[in-house]
């Protein structure tokens, strides 16, 4: 059963709204007022992403908020931005849709001069009051806020949560935006509510004031659209989520369809998917072969894609421009049938080698069970007869950036035999191309390939080359240093322009709250999930890159400091990567149309784009280091590469020296650090091998792992599970959609994992299916439950979790109390939150997550620490008590990685 309460989010690209003292929005049957006076207090000092820790609320307690007669008092707070150390509250005026909160009495001038950029960022709280009329029906109130990062919406009356409900709202202003959905019960009175925003000024958003306000103050911009409608029972299409692929003289250019669909008020299981009347265009369910759960369900307002493989054996006619779709959907228990019509248009495109001019081609493909589409710009001709196919270029965009802005494929000319990719990321922000967006990013590079060859449209003549070079901007700057250094032996070379280093060189921590509160120790082991945010501590693996790199910056950016490039590209030379060059271009901002075309980087990338420069084989250097910290999502350097950690949360380094014993025989030196387990890849001649001063004899091909502590060729894998290496946020990372099991009989544990749900789709375009723990145990005990990775919601009052802690394969474990215990400690404090990773019950490689809080206080701060977006330290396991509302990391009660074996390492773990 859902309560009227039971808030669930989802988004879309939004309207402005008009407002004029009171702003009225006009439904179908019924109206809505906001009130465009909003209450501001602030500014408070933050680091960014801190607020995923501290109170959305601050300086109040997230699950106790103000009254209406304190709202607007003449109460002050400690702040160290203002004059006196002290702030209170004031007033802004909400026009078309946007709050612009600033504080011009600030001497933001002052500040950021010892300061820079950190000192700008602060957090605000926002509150302003929602009135819904009399309802004589059921409806929905759909809301959404772009630009900030949490919200809450309160009703002035009895039948209010004990526990405020926070929802992740869309900070990045992300296009695609699906709106959180509140189901309302009739009521013969109207309904007043009491809407809390917590607005959070990050320099990477607003970018500095300087340049985007004219002034030194920062501005935050919150966006807001609210509007009600009688309440849907069934599905409804949702065409804002669509993916469909360009048509090409008739063939589609992309193997995947994707329909957008969001459930009403009740949950419903999808039944078929057909098309009629197009003999030669067919379609069937894609999912993975992992998953061998078919069945696709919808959580009530649920927002999902129905992922399709594209099945076609002949062209189908240009002059058709929709494709009609029947989806029938029944209820979860049968008794109800859902009929959906989408009628969704495809575009047509004239063939590529038709015509010469600068003309790009939307494709798609399935990740993790979900379509993706990408960008793809075609060569001018065909491959040459008796060569290689040539390189691919593989474009990262900056932050902010769509598949549909033009000017990011127009910086790239098109190539005479080169096809050049530009990958979505899954969305503007993503990972910032780590994790599930680097995935997306080699994905789009492997299904254009795939298209090409398999298609029967008979495209063969145009196969892309299975060497990639990447290029990138800003955000995807530092994506193309990142995917450079991770996977070296995938990336021929590579161009990154505007890009910054680490978050921290960024912006600078220099006004974090936490830190005042914060444990050495314990800073470092939250940090240490961190730790692969940036690229400096990896930059020794730019040795491995075989054609070389070309850095490029403009001496006048605006955005990202110009040294941050120069600092990357020495810290790479000092590690002997000697095939990096840099391009300072004088007087250039962050982006200039011709980042791509200065007669250097041409030079350049005309000549790795060769077929023939390609296929020359590198030789090997003398001295190489490979740095690693979760081996499961980085490749290999020169076929070696580290399989295992000795423990995790800790870089892994291993140093290969080459040193002639006689002409024909060389003896490599390999020094490990915290390497449990590598892999020997070339090594150019007759080899003897000594690792850590022990001669192990002639080399032996393949694995090598510690074993009572010698080093020994790795004949076999472990037997048992081992922990992961790397944090919480790995967990994103699946062959398939993520499960979501939530508690059955919690209407609160319901509302978590729609959140949840929303959550990912939001941020990440991560696929999820939200399941009962009474199904999700159905499933494990037959044999179907899903053997991707699975999140579970809740602690003793999910019998899923309860029995997952019975198999005792972790260090947690629940006490006679019922409460979540670790290590002799029992965690009861009221308003404490928990996650941990945990063996998943049904597949050695996949990985569950619970979080769980000690009440539903806790649940909720669970919930808002789990790291959706990078900049969120959060390891393998996090105990976050009460205090953390005013302390940040502060207030973390302990946190830690597991040892490999799932137990608590003593070496990288704290408790309070």
């Amino acid at each position: 059963m859902i309560s009227a309460w039971f808030l669930l989010a989802f988004w879309a690209a939004l309207p402005g709204v008009r407002c004029s003292g009171q702003q009225v929005l006009t439904a179908p049957s019924t109206s809505v007022t906001l009130d465009s006076t909003w209450s501001v207090l602030g500014p408070f000092p933050q680091q960014a992403r801190e607020q995923h820790f501290l109170s959305p609320s601050f300086p109040f307690p997230a699950s106790s908020l103000p009254t209406a007669d304190e709202i607007g008092s003449n109460q002050t707070w400690p702040s160290a931005l203002a004059d006196g150390g002290e702030v209170g509250w004031g007033t802004v005026m909400m026009q078309d849709g946007e709050v612009d909160i600033s504080y011009p009495d600030v001497r933001w001038a002052d500040i950021r001069s010892t300061g820079g950029w950190a000192a700008l960022q602060h957090h605000s709280l926002l509150h302003t009051t929602l009135t819904v009329p009399s309802l004589s029906a059921p409806h929905q109130l759909e809301l959404r806020l772009s630009q900030a990062s949490f919200f809450c919406l309160l009703p002035r009356s009895s039948r209010a949560p004990s526990t405020p409900q926070w929802h992740h709202a869309n900070i990045y202003a992300l296009t695609h935006y699906p709106p959180t959905i509140i189901p309302l019960a009739p009521s013969q009175e109207e309904q007043v509510f009491d809407l809390w925003v917590s607005a959070d000024y990050e320099i990477r958003l607003f970018g500095d004031p300087l340049f985007t306000a004219g002034g030194d103050a920062p501005v935050t911009r919150v966006g807001m659209d609210v509007s009600l409608r009688p309440v849907r029972h069934g599905p409804e299409p949702l065409h804002a989520e669509d993916v469909v692929p360009d048509f090409v003289d008739g063939w589609a250019f992309g193997n995947a369809f994707g329909i957008g669909i969001r459930a009403g008020w009740e949950g419903v299981v999808l039944e078929s998917v057909e098309i009629d009347g197009f003999a030669s265009l067919g379609f069937r369910r894609a999912h993975d072969p992992v998953d061998v759960e078919p069945e696709w369900t919808l959580a009530p307002f649920q927002t999902r894609v129905i992922s399709l493989q594209i099945l076609q054996s002949d062209p189908i006619p240009t002059t058709l421009e929709f494709l009609p779709f029947w989806i029938v959907f029944s209820t979860l228990d049968r008794s109800r049938v859902y009929t959906v019509y989408s009628d969704i248009p495809i575009k047509h495109r004239r063939p590529w080698w038709a015509h010469t001019e600068h003309e790009t081609l939307l494709s798609t493909y399935i990740l993790s069970g979900l379509p993706q589409a990408f960008v793809a710009l075609p060569p001018l001709s065909l491959n040459a007869e008796g060569e290689s196919a040539a390189p691919v270029i593989l474009g990262l965009h900056g932050a902010g950036v769509t598949l549909e802005s033009p000017f990011w494929p127009a910086s790239v000319d098109r190539k005479e035999r080169n096809w050049a990719v530009f990958a979505s990321g899954g969305t503007e922000w993503g990972s910032d191309w780590h994790g599930v967006s680097a995935a997306d990013a080699w994905g789009t590079v492997a299904a254009l390939r795939e298209l090409l060859v398999s298609c029967k449209a008979g495209w063969q003549g145009y196969a892309a080359g299975n060497e990639t070079v990447v290029i990138g901007h800003s955000n995807g700057g530092q994506g193309t240093w990142y995917l450079t250094s991770r996977f070296p032996d995938l990336v021929l070379a590579s161009v990154p322009t505007s890009a910054w280093l680490t978050p921290p060189h960024y912006v600078p921590l220099t006004f974090s709250r936490s830190v005042h509160f914060t444990d050495a120790k314990l800073r470092g082991v939250l940090d240490a999930a961190l730790m692969s945010d940036g690229n400096d501590l990896f930059l020794s693996n730019m040795q491995g890159v075989r054609k070389g790199v070309m850095a490029v910056h403009g001496g006048a950016d605006e955005n990202v400091p110009v040294w941050m490039t120069r600092e990357a590209v020495g810290i790479a030379k000092a590690w002997g990567a000697d095939k990096i060059a840099y391009l300072e271009e004088p007087g250039r901002p962050h982006w200039w149309d011709d980042t791509f075309r200065s007669p250097q980087v041409r030079g350049f990338l005309s000549h790795v784009l060769s077929s023939t420069v390609s296929a020359a084989k590198t030789e090997l250097p003398e001295k190489w280091t490979i740095t690693v910290s979760n081996p499961k999502e980085v490749g290999s350097m020169f076929g070696w590469s580290i399989n295992e950690l000795e423990q995790a949360g800790k870089l892994a380094r291993l140093e290969v020296k080459r040193s002639w014993r006689d002409e024909d025989t060389v003896i490599l030196d390999v020094k490990t650090t915290n390497v449990d387990g590598f892999t020997v890849g070339e090594v150019g001649h007759a080899t003897v091998l000594r690792i850590n001063g022990v001669v192990l004899g002639s080399l032996l091909s393949g694995k090598f792992r510690v074993s009572a502590g010698s080093w020994n060729h790795a004949a076999s894998v472990p037997s048992a599970p081992e922990a992961p290496a790397g944090p919480i946020s790995s967990i994103f990372i699946s062959p398939s959609r993520l499960t979501i099991v939530v508690p059955h009989d919690s209407a609160h544990g319901e509302s978590v994992g729609a959140r949840l749900a929303h959550a990912l789709f939001l941020y990440l375009r991560v696929d999820s299916e939200v399941v009962t723990d009474e199904k999700a145990l159905r499933m494990l005990e037959d044999g179907t439950l899903s053997p991707a990775n699975l999140i579970t919601v809740g602690g003793h009052e999910n019998i899923f979790t309860r029995a997952l802690l019975r198999r005792d394969k972790s260090a947690f474990s629940l006490s006679s109390s019922h409460h979540l215990q670790l290590a002799g400690r029992t965690f009861s404090e009221v308003s404490t939150g928990i996650l941990f990773l945990h063996p998943h019950p049904a597949s050695d490689s996949a990985m569950a997550l619970v979080i769980a809080g000690a009440d539903e206080a806790g649940l909720e701060r669970a919930l808002r620490a789990f790291p959706l977006r990078t900049g969120v330290g959060v390891p393998q396991w996090l105990v976050l008590g009460e205090e953390a509302d005013w302390m940040g990391m502060g207030g973390v009660v302990a946190a830690g990685w597991w040892t490999r074996t799932w137990g608590v390492s003593e070496e990288m773990s704290w408790f309070a």
